[in-house]
Formats: structure tokens, C-alpha cells, sequence
């Protein structure tokens, strides 16, 4: 009967070691240190505010084939999928930008942030953020990016909308994900945006910015005649003319960076075209 309980304290010792590894492994790493309460202004005084949520800002050391975040999948945009993304949007509507932080970096391995971020999901955790503004009272829409974590959003976003009284606010969603399309995540981010107007979402891959505006136009934040687009270096221009990017039509563009789903190419374009793909973690 001793030997039974000693085994058995010995089990149960042993399991709570192995949390405690895993907790600290997991969920202390180095803080993240020089993160700004402050907005960075865009080139027109609006009432709109850009905010995003990207792996690539909060992993320490330089991206690489260990930590596996993403670069930009989008045309002209560098930085990671999602900045790249955030950086369509300021272009078209002149919005103040700002990126969130974690209080700590995940882990630089994927595995490492995968464990984390599957956690904090599952137990719908709210992570310590490093900064955050004060208020966003100057703001009447916000849009909100993030990569698609676990089939979700990551909990960061929780944590910083439910900072805020978001009500009459308009929140526009938007995602950056390989294959998950941003309907699998809308259902938290109207949750934690308790009392915005929570407007459809978009995911931003492998884009550029004309399909960005026409979303924006298809919602009602754009129209043609008040819309900036980028130029092929990445800075802003007035644009009022449509995209002749008629994929579906065959009309095929100089430089096809992407084969949109659902693309057939012409037949005498056939094994001339590549698929690419991208980690949009």
C-alpha cells in the first residue's frame, strides 16, 4: 500500500513538473521592450485607425526558415502578410496605423508559437499586451487585422478591442491566411467588439491593392472618386481608373504573381504558370 502512494505521489509530482516546464517554455518568454502607447499618423487627418496583429513582430531574432513567419504574400508590400496588408489599407484611406504587441515574444521555432497560441485559444486566454493607446475616442472606424491562428483569431486581438468602449464604432475586419477564409473568425471578433458595427470581413493574400479597394468599394467605405492606390514601388497615387485584371475573362496581366482560384489560362499559356504558396503565420 506504501509502494502504491509513493508511485503515486511520484506520478503526480511528475505531471506537475512537466506543466511548470511547459508554462515557462511556453508562456514566459523575454519581454518585448520600446512599444508605443502613440498612433502612427497617415497622410490625411481622418477619423480611421488601422490596427494589426502579426507573428513576425512578436518572435525574437530575424525571420527565418526556424521561425517560419511569414513574408508578404501581397504585390509591392514588404514586411510581413499581414503589415503588408495593413499597409493597403492606410494607402487607400490615408488611416493612422498601429501594430500590437504581446507584453513577452512567443517562441522563435513554429512549433513553439503554434503550442502557445493553441492554448491561449482553447482556454479563450486574454495575453498581457505591451502597449496600447489611451483611448481611440478620435476614431469612428477601425479596421482590425490579423493572421488566422487555430482556425481563429489570435487572443491578442481580444485582448486589446476588449480594452476599449467600442460602442457606435465601426470595426472592418480583415485576415491574412493561406487557406482559411475570414468567416471562421468573424464570430469572435463580434464578441469581443461589444457594440461596434461589425461590417464584412476580407482576407488579404496573395493580393494587391485594386482588390483591396474593391472590397473597400463593395462595403461602402471607398468610391471611385476619393480612392488612392499604390504604384508598382509602393507609393501612394490618386486612381480612379478600374483594374484590368479580368482574370476570369483570360486577359492575362504582364506579371502574374499569383494564380487566383478558379483561373484557367489560355491554352497557349498552359505550363507557362506557377502556383505559389506562402506560411501566413
Amino acid at each position: 500500500m506504501k509502494t502504491r502512494k509513493k508511485i503515486t505521489i511520484g506520478v503526480i509530482v511528475a505531471f506537475l513538473a512537466v506543466v511548470m516546464v511547459g508554462y515557462i517554455y511556453l508562456f514566459t518568454g523575454t519581454k518585448i521592450k520600446n512599444v508605443s502607447n502613440d498612433v502612427i499618423k497617415g497622410d490625411e487627418e481622418t477619423k480611421f485607425l488601422v490596427v494589426y496583429f502579426t507573428r513576425q513582430g512578436v518572435i525574437p531574432g530575424d525571420v527565418d526558415a526556424v521561425s517560419s513567419a511569414t513574408q508578404s504574400s501581397n504585390k509591392g508590400m514588404e514586411g510581413s502578410d499581414t503589415e503588408g496588408a495593413a499597409r493597403m489599407i492606410q494607402s487607400l484611406t490615408g488611416a493612422d496605423m498601429y501594430q500590437i504587441y504581446t507584453a513577452h515574444y512567443y517562441r522563435r521555432s513554429f512549433v513553439g508559437t503554434a503550442a502557445t497560441a493553441w492554448i491561449e485559444e482553447q482556454l479563450n486566454l486574454r495575453p498581457e499586451l505591451a502597449a496600447k493607446p489611451d483611448n481611440l475616442d478620435d476614431y469612428d472606424t477601425i479596421y482590425v487585422g490579423y493572421p488566422i491562428w487555430w482556425f481563429n483569431v489570435p487572443m491578442a486581438i481580444g485582448s486589446f478591442l476588449e480594452s476599449y468602449d467600442l460602442s457606435g464604432k465601426t470595426i472592418i475586419p480583415f485576415c491574412t491566411s493561406q487557406d482559411n477564409d475570414i468567416s471562421i473568425s468573424m464570430d469572435y471578433i463580434k464578441a469581443v467588439a461589444s457594440g461596434a458595427n461589425v461590417l464584412d470581413g476580407y482576407r488579404i493574400h496573395a493580393a494587391d491593392v485594386d482588390d483591396v479597394k474593391e472590397w473597400l468599394q463593395r462595403i461602402g467605405v471607398l468610391n471611385e472618386n476619393n480612392t488612392k492606390d499604390l504604384n508598382a514601388e509602393g507609393n501612394s497615387k490618386m486612381e480612379t481608373e478600374n483594374s484590368d485584371k479580368r482574370y476570369g475573362s483570360g486577359i492575362v496581366p504582364d506579371e502574374l504573381e499569383y494564380i487566383p482560384d478558379g483561373y484557367e489560362a489560355p491554352a497557349d499559356q498552359q505550363g507557362n504558370l506557377q502556383k505559389i504558396t506562402y506560411n501566413t503565420w
